[in-house]
């Protein structure tokens, strides 16, 4: 009898333990497709809303500080920028997929980006502080 108590006893804390175990598989589960979802959802919505204020504060900033003969130009011109890095990133991006993979592709143009970025700021930087020492 007591052979069966403690079979019983073993057999129900064995049960409590898997139960455990499969709560503790469930919720990471769960917390790792919440993240993947989360960070996928984000690499989509991020780049289309800083696009929407990019439009608007260039529109803004077009139309306050340009004449209006010269704003459909300044607009053209924007525009022509746009589509040739386009025109220039995306093969290059494109062969980079193919060659390798997605990843390195990805990886590369963040890298272009970041050096691009660095380049604009040093370059604005400069020129701003070239109009300060003229004006003094």
């Amino acid at each position: 009898m007591s052979q069966h108590l403690e079979h019983a006893q073993e057999q129900q804390f064995l049960t409590l333990a898997d139960e455990q175990k499969t709560a503790q598989i469930f919720w990471s589960s769960a917390i790792l497709i919440f993240s993947f979802i989360a960070v996928l959802g984000m690499s989509f919505i991020i780049p289309y809303f800083v696009q929407g204020f990019y439009e608007v504060i260039l529109g803004d900033y077009v139309n306050k500080h340009v004449e209006t003969s010269h704003r459909a130009t300044m607009l053209s011109i924007n525009n022509i920028f746009d589509n040739m890095g386009i025109f220039l990133i995306f093969p290059i991006l494109g062969y980079l997929n193919r060659v390798y993979n997605i990843s390195i592709s990805l990886f590369s143009l963040s890298i272009f980006l970041l050096i691009s970025s660095l380049i604009l700021i040093i370059f604005y930087k400069n020129n701003n502080s070239k109009k300060d020492l003229r004006k003094t």
